[in-house]
């Protein structure tokens, strides 16, 4: 699973679960916000998936990367 946040809306969605905290994007809290916006994200999205089909889909760990799209779908 890969979700991409154009940068304003990543620091918009940090803010919300920081409660209003303004923070830069390689803050260690900004990084770790993140990560767990992508658990919570696909856990979601495995939980249906596996209802549905009738599988036990579990998320590895969340990695996180910031830069170029095109950087980061190389590394993918």
């Amino acid at each position: 699973i890969l979700l991409i946040f154009p940068e304003q809306s990543a620091r918009g969605v940090v803010r919300l679960v920081l409660g209003g905290q303004e923070t830069s994007p390689e803050d260690p809290l900004s990084v770790s916000a993140m990560r767990e916006i992508g658990n919570i994200l696909a856990s979601a999205f495995l939980s249906a998936i596996g209802q549905l089909s009738g599988l036990s889909l579990i998320p590895s760990v969340p990695g996180y990367a910031r830069d170029m799209a095109g950087s980061i779908l190389d590394l993918v």
